[in-house]
């Protein structure tokens, strides 16, 4: 780090501003040299595909910018060609990777290694969050927003609902 603070005695007499960008860089650079850039724990279909699409997004990103510079009718072709190619492998990509994620699946439950199946198909769903629905009261006078308002409505509701009286004449 002192290393790299070296050049900010040089920049003294300069303006603030730059001393600041030079200082941030530096901190920057030395610190995702020393602890590295956060690795994302969570898997999907793209980042097992990054390779391969980003070659074709790059390309695309050319053509882009050569259209925008020549405007040509020929460059707007290869420019849909390559949107359909981009589209194509994205959708090859994700189908590939949902139906290896399945086989692995089913091995899971072929071999009856339960715990791996369910803790895969957390994985796959992500958590879930439990949104609190307010209920109204049977003559909607009251809104129920406590969990112990709502379950009572709801065993209220379900009571009324399976316990009427049949009579068979």
């Amino acid at each position: 780090m002192s290393a790299a603070l070296q050049p900010l005695d040089q920049l003294k007499s300069g303006e603030i501003n730059t001393v600041w960008e030079s200082l941030s860089s530096h901190v920057l650079d030395t610190a995702k040299s020393t602890l590295g850039l956060r690795v994302r724990k969570h898997e999907d279909w793209f980042d097992d595909n990054d390779g391969v699409l980003t070659d074709a997004i790059d390309k695309h990103r050319r053509l882009l910018k050569q259209h925008s510079r020549t405007h040509q009718s020929g460059s707007i072709k290869e420019l849909r060609y390559s949107y359909l190619e981009i589209r194509k492998l994205a959708r090859q990509a994700k189908d590939k990777w949902w139906q290896e994620k399945a086989r692995q699946m089913q091995w899971l439950a072929d071999t009856n290694q339960l715990g791996e199946f369910y803790a895969e198909v957390r994985h796959l769903l992500g958590t879930s969050t439990m949104v609190k629905v307010p209920l109204n009261s049977t003559s909607s006078e009251a809104l129920f927003k406590s969990r112990e308002e709502i379950l009572e409505r709801w065993a209220e509701h379900f009571n009324t609902l399976l316990n009427v009286d049949h009579f068979v004449t």
